[in-house]
């Protein structure tokens, strides 16, 4: 495993692009933000707001039929293409979990490879691709590991290799974001993601609570 783990800045605004000045010129770097907004009203402001090119989202609480229709439609209205992941819905009538990948209309987003996903795993593990960056585009994957677990438990040792299976039927570059429910500082990444030759980045302090 080559890894390069790089700490992001600690508060950095999201409507600004890396290396742009005042007036909006440079920041030509192909950007992605990784949010986990605990609902889809926080996800559908935070793409209002952003500048980025791509945003992989967790826990977007949107299940499957009209909420995810009516939340593609509120996207797209914001000029942002949308692939959902929909939620699970629970026994007291709430959603769980929803990953999903945004990107700018303009780029629009494309089917991922062939890898079909187990039923457990839909609502924790999305990809789309991004008909951008490299030509065949760029495989970008929205991952939400389960809370209160070990990063090596079996549960999330399995959607790791969930992960893997995906990335293995796309011919090309990938990134993954996600909240991987542990702290943000260096850690050995799942034993399924070990082979990955990847660089591993998190921010400098957290970002919820929790510490994570």
């Amino acid at each position: 495993m080559a890894e390069r783990r790089t700490a992001l800045p600690a508060f950095a605004d999201a409507a600004v692009r890396p290396g742009e000045d005042e007036a909006g010129r440079g920041g030509d770097l192909w950007c992605l933000d990784t949010i986990n907004p605990t609902g889809w009203t926080a996800a559908a402001a935070y793409l209002r707001h952003t500048a980025a090119d791509a945003v992989c989202i967790q826990e977007h609480w949107r299940c499957a039929g009209l909420q995810c229709t009516e939340a593609v439609a509120s996207a797209r209205s914001a000029k942002w293409s949308l692939s959902l992941g929909p939620s699970l819905a629970t026994e007291a009538g709430a959603a769980s979990a929803g990953v999903g990948v945004a990107a700018r209309t303009h780029f629009g987003l494309g089917l991922p490879g062939s890898a079909p996903l187990q039923p457990v795993h839909v609502s924790r593990v999305h990809a789309a691709r991004f008909p951008g960056v490299v030509r065949g585009g760029v495989l970008v994957i929205s991952a939400y590991f389960w809370t209160a677990q070990s990063i090596a438990s079996a549960q999330n040792r399995a959607m790791a290799e969930a992960l893997m299976e995906l990335i293995d039927s796309f011919d090309g570059p990938w990134v993954i974001g996600g909240d991987w429910q542990v702290p943000p500082k260096p850690c050995p990444p799942p034993v399924s993601l070990r082979a990955w030759v990847a660089s591993w980045l998190h921010p400098r302090h957290p970002r919820a609570a929790s510490e994570r």
